[in-house]
């Protein structure tokens, strides 16, 4: 697949950077420079792979803690993301992985 993004470290980083950086507070990853979290995980998720899509990444992988999205917000997610390739939600214990091949028919 490809690298595993850590939403919630995502969120953190950019809240911590935005406090201590006058400019330049995106992402560490390049795609996500202008990447703003969402109070709502779900669009704050699909903005990461609207990301990645808009910057030509054919895949993309984001863990996230299940305490971050409950089971109704996971399948709206994947209901949105059926639009943008083949998506698929990975139970990992305490946390989960979105994997999505970007472009891909479902």
């Amino acid at each position: 697949m490809t690298e595993t993004l850590h939403y919630e470290q995502l969120v953190e980083d950019f809240k911590k950077k935005l406090m201590t950086q006058l400019r330049g507070h995106g992402a560490e990853v390049e795609y996500l420079e202008t990447w703003v979290p969402e109070e709502d995980p779900v669009k704050s998720i699909l903005n990461i792979v609207e990301s990645a899509q808009a910057y030509g990444r054919e895949a993309i992988c984001v863990n996230f803690a299940k305490a971050t999205m409950n089971g109704d917000q996971q399948g709206q997610l994947l209901e949105l993301l059926s639009s943008i390739g083949n998506a698929r939600i990975v139970d990992r214990g305490k946390s989960c992985d979105i994997e999505v091949s970007i472009g891909k028919a479902a």
